[in-house]
């Protein structure tokens, strides 16, 4: 009888010399491809990392440095005062101080980067300084009572009054930006408060300061804002 070989088809020694070496080139072309991607993925991260941390930083010093200048506008409006350097006497001599107050606060707000400065007395009188379209330089100035106790003045380049924009109720006594400080007796910011002045809505947080006099008797106090739509 005729036997049957059953053999295994022969592999030419060219392609099993071959394969094992193309395996390898795929297996380290590969690993290092994923390595290198790996490694791109982190570097992409840690320098996502550091550019978050460097802006954060600058966020940080700019809000600290911005923030800052109120405080430091209130400490000098209250040494001022302190110092009698300027006047805020009240009564009959009362509205004619206020003017040269208002003007002072006006050259203020040339000088800094603030929607308002301004002085609330315990006598429920006051007078400020406001660019409340963000760019012209308002001055107020109010009496005790309302209503219609306070004055807003357009004014020139030389911070002089030249004519009323608009009459308004006043009561220090109902603004937190008043209470507050006073009631804290320290440097605060008072809670933000709004105010629709006429086509300007005002959103602010209020720098407030309570102020002595040399017998260290409350006279009320200053403040400085900004506009939270900055």
């Amino acid at each position: 009888m005729k036997k049957r070989h059953f053999g295994i088809s022969k592999i030419p020694l060219q392609m099993v010399l071959i394969i094992p070496f193309v395996l390898q080139i795929f297996g380290a072309v590969g690993l290092v491809g994923y390595l290198s991607f790996k490694n791109g993925q982190k570097a992409v991260n840690d320098l996502a990392d550091q550019l978050m941390d460097r802006t954060s930083n600058i966020v940080n010093q700019h809000l600290n440095s911005y923030l800052s200048i109120p405080h430091k506008v209130n400490q000098i409006n209250a040494d001022a005062i302190h110092m009698g350097l300027l006047d805020v006497r009240v009564g009959a001599a009362g509205r004619r101080h206020r003017k040269t107050v208002g003007k002072y606060f006006s050259k203020q707000m040339q000088a800094y980067d603030l929607t308002y400065i301004g002085i609330g007395l315990t006598t429920g009188e006051g007078a400020g300084a406001a660019r409340y379209d963000g760019k012209t330089v308002t001055i107020d100035d109010w009496s005790a009572k309302p209503p219609k106790n306070s004055y807003k003045y357009a004014t020139d380049d030389q911070g002089d009054r030249t004519h009323i924009n608009t009459i308004v109720d006043w009561n220090n006594f109902k603004e937190t930006w008043y209470t507050e400080p006073v009631k804290a007796r320290k440097p605060i910011w008072s809670r933000i408060f709004t105010w629709n002045y006429p086509n300007h809505p005002y959103i602010t947080a209020s720098a407030g300061r309570p102020i002595y006099d040399a017998q260290n008797r409350l006279l009320g106090m200053v403040a400085a804002d900004i506009h939270l739509l900055k």
